[in-house]
């Protein structure tokens, strides 16, 4: 049973009618019955007329003009709230019965309105949209209601007319009437005029029947015109054309307050509708809406004090003016505006009809239920519909709504509301938001049924025709719209559901099938017309910052999705597709929920991707389609057709060739493979007539030579006519958009619209790009599911897209989220089958650090009895943990590791299997391949064979010397021979020597490599030092003996015993076995300290230069110095002495610099002092008379003196100053301690 229509259980029209809920005021004062027969007055209703009633009494009551906005959207009820307003102050019973507002006049209630009784009011009504001033709408309005109303009353002074008129009948009495009317007639003397009944002279019956005359009328207005023309012609430009000319509006309120008065009433109020439109009407003429919006303020002000009723105004407001022309004006023109703005503004009250009134008033008016079960039956289904997932009940609801909401509104939801509101505000003055609201019901009547809710993209049909928009920028963006619907977005969407929508509507009730097609249009049509709204009005919290997940819950119900909550991605599938054909859709680049817009603009962006067609060819298609894939498989983009391309496997870098072309025009040569797997990767689409099936025949002709090629091939499927189509077309932007051919494509447009196109074509750019690469991943295998007509259906690809040369490797579709990882899942296969056994690691191995740290924590566990080792670095257990856990190379627990010895057991193995004595590093890198194929990479093999060397306490050997590999350098022809280890105690002090003697830094752990380093370190050493130190213990003591040294003190001597030492342990370590040369480190005797032999050691070249460079001459004719030189000659000698004794670490600067010195002492000593001229003899001079005061009679000083010394001093002064009571002593004196 099909589901119940909506329509049928609400009570609706056959058709809405256009004057449905639309009232006239004057109609609504004269009709009261009619006006209150479905007035819905809400609690917020109640209050703004209480606030009315309240502002019209402190008018009254000052005897003030004041002037009142009456604020509300379009379908507030503005209207229909004067009329009301005006039957309350009618005394209108029928009013009074209302319980809402019969509670106004409570006599019990504190402020109640019951003053209106003793008072009587005069309700103007005025339409200003067509007015061509403030005086001729408001003035005018006033005469054209009081003769409606008063017929019989004299009319107000109001027309410039009546000061012409009186000024007339002056002239007329100072002339006499002969002479005025023949002034009056001049226009008749030329006779035969052809104006016939216009040709009438004047005289006094007919001029006093014209002064009595309506105003407009055409007695009237010629009277005016004559008047002016023959006898006051100083009014002409007054009363020019046909309309009556008008006071100054100050003085004109100040008349009809008077003639208000006079008939009887106690205030004037006047209720102007559309006067801020009409000011709007008028934006772009910022002299006008100055010289008009000025007179505002005389609605409350005024320079005539003769108002004797005050005036109230109510202003009738749909939108702030600002918004209505802020577009139109700008600068200084602005701010002056706003200035006026500002000025009305600080003058008037305002009362606001609110939009949260329209959902009680439109249960009541339009959603009314033909009965009380009609009224249970939408209850029922609106609580199924209100189940719905948070996320779309959020949207529906917006933040200013809840579910009671909702629920008075339903089938509508409260953004519905919302968006109508703002958009028949924006785009209508006719059609209020009760009347769309109707008219969307009235359209759906033969397909709304229960449970649905109607879509927001609804709304466009009924608004997108009839009124038009308020303003310029509006209503051109209004007509763009449209202009961009019917031109670009209905086209598009009837070539995609394959249908013609004026021919298919009517073929829709007979043919299931298009009936079928025509619903999946339509709900797309609804996106792109909510797109439309959005970009129109995006001030309301509906149609702004519209995002796929929230046009998917505004448009509630009419998508569909396999899997329940993906709907948003299904919208936003259709909108990439639909921005690749329309540039004017936008839609971002967040991968979960993007956002969307539409640009709405004039700038036809086809016409300039047709004349840039000659871009589009074979080659840039497949340029594109490379870039792409370059992208997308995570490559760098390479010009070159055939590259080679690195990535991690099972955590190690590996390589493989790559390359881009047509399978079939390939040579076999390009087909085989090197060392590494190659990859061909064929393109999508080829010339016309060819199809992949001969790509297959192409690898087929090659299998049949039986040839074992590392080579796999990905062939994708062709893409279909219509993605070949989007693909020349991205080509063609592309190309647009680089550099400056744009311009040379577009110089029909201006600049501006230059950089419009340029936004379009990037946003048509964007959006084909993320359809291509979706096309892409579709044509090679990726997505299970592409987009129905993306591929060329004609061949069945689906079990042939992964071809392997490799006879014995079936490749199996890759898994990935992307090309890249499918790429790396289709090289997985391969190696894996390359090299089944490799260890899987969990995260890239760096060959560098991480495998040191890993040798030196295994080498640590080789010494230890267990194996087993702390080990204390978070990061080094995980390295250890990722790389030896997988490798079989040992276990890393929560915090200590353990060595296994799998490896060594293997090895073992098949070192007993080979019958070999020692193995070589390439056996060992042979066996780690059997008896399945790692594939490990050299620097894995090198840390297995290292740790296996220390396992078994092997060193290396290498053309029969020792040799220290490293993990980067362990040639294949080491032999590892086994190593009989020293005892740890000497290890551990020949270790310690090795550094201080010799400065090589050797591992403390013993085992067979660190030996063999040991001993490697310290021949280089015997090899480099030990000519130098055999050589510096002999010259010393020459030297020393050619300075007198006695031979028995070379014994003692620092520098002599060091340099002994040094050539005893060189000599001793020369040519040892490791295991002996350790021994021979450890008990070496060492004459002084290490680091004096060490010193002694690396110095000892430099030391034997200098002293063969040194002119030991001068040193010798030095110690032959017999005169007053002798002491200094004795004392440079005792130095030079003193400074070949001592170790070379002990003198700062070292022998070379005091040797230098030495001999600068020992020419200075050397060389004669210069004869100098004897001094002229000059008389004698007398001393000078010592002048009084004090003089000094002795002075000395001694340093460092000790107690007895210090007291002989101190007894020596005393004695002085008791011989001579004249004496005076002054202390200065400084107390010294030794240092430690």
């Amino acid at each position: 049973m099909p589901e119940k229509l909506i329509s049928d259980l609400l009570d609706l029209p056959e058709k809405v009618r256009k004057g449905d809920f639309v009232l006239n005021l004057s109609k609504g004062v004269t009709e009261p019955d009619k006006t209150l027969e479905q007035y819905v007055v809400t609690p917020q209703l109640v209050a703004c007329f209480d606030d009315a009633l309240g502002f019209i009494r402190q008018a009254v009551e000052s005897v003030n003009s004041k002037a009142c906005y009456l604020h509300g959207s379009f379908g507030a009820g503005k209207s229909h709230f004067m009329a009301v307003l005006h039957l309350l102050l009618q005394h209108n019973p029928a009013v009074r019965n209302i319980a809402e507002l019969a509670k106004l006049f409570d006599a019990h209630r504190k402020d109640n309105h019951g003053w209106v009784e003793s008072k009587k009011f005069l309700l103007v009504p005025y339409h200003m949209i067509g007015a061509r001033s403030m005086e001729s709408a408001i003035l005018g309005g006033y005469v054209d209601h009081v003769m409606a109303v008063h017929p019989t009353a004299p009319l107000p002074g109001v027309y410039l007319a009546d000061e012409i008129f009186k000024n007339a009948q002056q002239h007329r009495t100072a002339l006499g009437d002969d002479k005025f009317f023949e002034q009056l007639n001049q226009g008749q003397k030329g006779g035969g005029t052809g104006w016939g009944k216009l040709a009438k002279g004047w005289d006094a019956a007919r001029f006093d029947a014209a002064l009595e005359a309506p105003p407009m009328s055409e007695e009237r207005s010629r009277l005016v015109g004559d008047l002016v023309q023959f006898i006051f012609p100083a009014f002409k430009g007054i009363a020019q054309g046909k309309d009556e000319a008008y006071v100054d509006l100050d003085v004109g309120l100040s008349v009809i307050s008077v003639h208000a008065k006079a008939l009887g009433y106690d205030g004037l109020i006047l209720f102007l509708d559309e006067l801020i439109l009409w000011l709007a009407s008028h934006a772009a003429d910022i002299g006008f809406l100055q010289t008009e919006g000025n007179k505002l303020a005389k609605l409350v002000e005024s320079r005539k004090a003769e108002r004797p009723v005050p005036i109230i105004s109510f202003v009738a407001r749909q939108r702030d003016l600002r918004d209505l022309i802020g577009e139109n004006v700008t600068g200084v023109e602005q701010l002056n505006f706003s200035d006026v703005l500002s000025h009305w503004e600080g003058r008037f009250h305002t009362i606001t009809l609110e939009d949260r009134n329209l959902p009680v008033i439109a249960q009541k008016r339009v959603l009314k239920p033909r009965n009380d079960a009609c009224r249970a039956e939408l209850e029922e289904s609106f609580e199924k519909t209100a189940q719905v997932r948070a996320e779309i009940m959020e949207v529906l609801l917006t933040r200013e709504s809840d579910r009671t909401m909702f629920k008075m509104v339903y089938p509508f939801s409260p953004a519905l509301i919302q968006a109508l509101v703002a958009v028949s505000s924006a785009l209508q003055r006719e059609r209020t938001a009760l009347k769309i609201m109707l008219q969307l019901l009235v359209n759906r009547r033969d397909t709304l049924r229960l449970g649905d809710v109607i879509p927001l993209g609804d709304l466009w049909d009924v608004v997108a025709h009839g009124d038009e928009a308020f303003t310029d920028v509006m209503r051109l963006n209004f007509e763009n719209a449209k202009k961009l619907y019917q031109n670009k977005l209905l086209p598009m969407l009837e070539q995609q559901h394959e249908i013609d929508l004026e021919v298919d509507r009517g073929r829709a009730g007979d043919n299931p099938d298009v009936a079928e097609k025509l619903l999946r249009f339509e709900n797309d049509d609804r996106l792109v017309k909510s797109l439309l709204l959005c970009a129109l009005v995006h001030g309301v919290e509906t149609l702004k910052n519209m995002t796929c997940v929230r046009l998917a819950a505004l448009n509630h119900g009419t998508i569909r999705s396999r899997i329940p909550g993906r709907e948003h991605q299904v919208v936003a599938q259709k909108l990439r597709t639909w921005a690749g054909v329309v540039g004017e859709i936008r839609v971002g680049d967040e991968p979960t929920n993007p956002t969307v817009s539409l640009q709405l603009s004039g700038v036809d962006t086809e016409t300039i991707i047709e004349s840039a067609r000659t871009f589009d060819n074979i080659g840039t298609r497949q340029f594109k389609i490379r870039q792409m894939l370059f992208q997308s498989l995570g490559v760098p983009e390479q010009d070159d057709l055939f590259m080679s391309h690195s990535f991690v496997w099972r955590g190690g870098k590996r390589s493989c060739d790559l390359l881009f072309t047509n399978v079939r025009t390939l040579p076999d040569e390009s087909l085989r493979s090197t060392d590494d797997w190659k990859l061909i990767i064929d393109f999508p689409f080829d010339t016309e007539g060819h199809s992949p099936v001969e790509d297959l025949d192409r690898l087929d002709k090659f299998k049949e030579k039986s040839e074992r090629q590392r080579t796999l091939v990905w062939l994708p499927a062709f893409f279909s006519t219509r993605t070949q189509a989007e693909l020349a077309k991205l080509v063609v932007i592309d190309r647009l958009l680089l550099g400056n051919n744009l311009e040379q494509h577009a110089k029909h447009l201006s600049m501006q619209d230059r950089e419009t196109a340029r936004l379009l074509l990037k946003n048509q750019q964007s959006a084909l790009s993320q359809r291509l690469l979706q096309a892409v991943e579709a044509a090679y295998a990726i997505r299970s599911e592409p987009t129905p007509g993306t591929l060329d259906a004609s061949f069945d690809m689906s079990e042939s897209h992964f071809q392997s040369l490799y006879p014995t490797l079936v490749l199996q579709r890759p898994v990935g989220a992307n090309l890249g990882e499918a790429l790396l899942h289709l090289l997985d296969q391969a190696l894996a089958h390359q090299f089944p056994k490799h260890p899987k690691f969990g995260q890239e191995v760096k060959l560098g650090k991480d495998l040191r740290q890993v040798l030196e924590v295994c080498q640590e566990a080789a010494r230890t009895p267990d194996r087993r080792v702390f080990v204390e670095d978070k990061g080094v257990r995980l390295k250890l943990r990722n790389i030896c856990n997988p490798l079989d190379l040992g276990q890393m627990s929560e915090t200590h590791f353990v060595l296994d010895d799998n490896w060594k057991n293997h090895f073992n193995r098949m070192l007993a299997q080979s019958g070999q004595p020692h193995p070589t590093a390439a056996d060992l890198r042979r066996w780690t391949d059997q008896p399945d194929d790692r594939g490990l990479q050299r620097e894995v093999q090198n840390l297995l064979i290292l740790v296996y060397a220390d396992q078994t306490n092997r060193s290396f050997v290498r053309y029969g010397s020792n040799y220290t590999p490293g993990l980067d350098d362990l040639p294949n022809e080491l032999e590892l021979q086994e190593q009989t280890l020293p005892d740890l105690k000497d290890w551990s002090e020949a270790v310690s020597r090795v550094a201080d003697v010799l400065g090589h830094a050797v591992s403390k752990l013993l085992n067979a490599s660190n030996l063999a380093a040991l001993a490697a370190k310290v021949g280089g050493s015997v090899a480099e030092f030990k000519a130098d130190c055999e050589s510096l213990p002999d010259r010393l003591q020459l030297v020393l003996r050619n300075l007198g040294v006695p031979e028995a003190e070379f014994g003692k001597c620092d520098r002599v015993k060091t340099a002994r030492a040094v050539k005893t342990v060189l000599a001793a370590a020369e040519n040892k076995e490791p295991t002996a040369l350790v021994g021979t480190l450890a008990r070496a005797k060492l004459e002084t300290n290490a680091t004096a032999m060490g010193k002694s050691l690396k110095s000892a070249k430099a030391v034997l230069e200098c002293l063969r460079a040194t002119r030991w001459d001068l040193f010798a004719a030095v110690a032959q110095i017999q005169d007053q030189r002798k002491t200094d000659a004795d004392l440079l000698i005792r130095d030079v002495c003193g400074w070949l004794k001592a170790d070379e670490h002990a003198l700062a600067g070292g022998l070379a610099g005091k040797l230098s010195e030495a001999e600068g002492r020992a020419i200075k000593l050397l060389t004669p002092p210069r004869a100098v001229d004897p001094a002229p003899q000059l008389p004698p001079i007398a001393p000078p008379k010592p002048r009084p005061g004090w003089r000094p009679v002795g002075t000395g000083g001694k340093s460092r003196m000790g107690h007895d010394e210090s007291i002989a001093e101190a007894t020596a002064i005393l004695r002085k100053l008791e011989g001579n009571p004249k004496l005076r002593l002054t202390i200065q004196w400084t107390l010294e301690e030794e240092s430690p």
